[in-house]
């Protein structure tokens, strides 16, 4: 039994997919998962591994349910890193030897905390400048990281929903400082 996907040390959030292939002279009966966190070592039932047609399987991993008390902010993975372990049983009832595959959940949305500016009335010939500053703590990097700027009333400004100004792969690990500047070809008075 191999392990194809997702690559080994993925960090994953969400309900996901761990598929394979396998094989075996009499046909695979069934397949059996197992998840454990690899730092406390507690164990984590597995959904049914489904076998598919041309000798694939695959399972779901992480489910999301808002009424199971023992799910934490409604994931059954708690953010951390674990190992996914397979093994196949075929037909005359041998079991192979297990597979392993590590990963890490990552649920938890990066903390941004905006520091400047609250709001800025200094207007120049062109408009006013302003600079766009605050931190970011995540133990990964963050992919983007969006800012979009609004009038005092709440209206968006220069037409930034559709395509706010964005810095990519910002490394976060420890927490970090971020800047962006913009300059408005009309005055801003507030950044929300």
């Amino acid at each position: 039994i191999e392990i194809a996907y997702p690559p080994a040390s993925s960090v994953i959030r969400g309900t996901f997919v761990f598929a394979g292939s396998l094989k075996d002279d009499k046909g695979v009966k069934s397949v059996t998962a197992s998840i454990t966190n690899t730092a406390t070592k507690q164990t984590y039932p597995a959904n049914e591994v489904i076998l598919g047609e041309n000798n694939t399987w695959s399972v779901l991993v992480n489910n999301y349910s808002e009424e199971n008390a023992d799910y934490v902010n409604y994931w059954q993975l708690p953010d951390g890193k674990y190992e996914l372990g397979v093994y196949a049983t075929d037909n005359a009832g041998h079991k192979s030897g297990t597979t392993t595959r590590t990963f890490e959940i990552d649920n938890t949305a990066p903390v941004t905390v905006l520091t400047s500016p609250g709001r800025t009335s200094t207007y120049t010939a062109y408009g006013s400048t302003f600079s766009v500053e605050g931190t970011i703590a995540d133990e990964h990097t963050v992919d983007s990281l969006a800012v979009t700027i609004y009038d005092e009333n709440g209206n968006v400004l220069d037409s930034t929903a559709e395509s706010p100004y964005t810095e990519t792969s910002v490394q976060t690990a420890g927490g970090t400082s971020v800047s962006l500047l913009k300059f408005s070809e009309k005055p801003v008075t507030t950044v929300q």
